[in-house]
Formats: structure tokens, C-alpha cells, sequence
């Protein structure tokens, strides 16, 4: 038997677990972002420490995955 629109249903308060998630998501969106100013540090470094950079066209694709 389909329920009416018009009553509200009942439904489990998931207020508290939604709001731990999207913390965690945020904080792991940040520590991503945090891996770009070393992945452009290890680019700078690569040609000093003897190795070759790649070269961009190789780089792009990966970055902005």
C-alpha cells in the first residue's frame, strides 16, 4: 500500500552521521589539496637532483585527475 504524500513518513534521525561524514570529506578534500604545492615542489626539484622533469603534456592529464 503506497503511503500519502501528505503525511510525513517516519524516519530515522541521521543528522549526527551526516554531519561526521561531510567533516571527513572536507577534511580529506583538503589534505588532497595540500598535495599540489608538493607535487610542484618535486617537479622544481627533479632537473637538481639529476633526474629530467617529464614533459607538461604528460603532467596535465595526471593533474587534473
Amino acid at each position: 500500500m503506497p503511503m500519502n504524500p501528505a503525511t510525513p513518513g517516519e524516519y530515522r534521525d541521521r543528522k549526527t552521521g551526516l554531519t561526521v561524514f561531510g567533516i571527513l570529506e572536507i577534511v580529506l578534500g583538503a589534505m588532497a589539496w595540500l598535495l599540489v604545492p608538493l607535487t610542484l615542489l618535486s617537479l622544481a626539484l627533479a632537473p637538481q637532483a639529476g633526474g629530467t622533469a617529464p614533459p607538461l603534456a604528460a603532467l596535465l592529464p595526471a593533474a587534473l585527475m
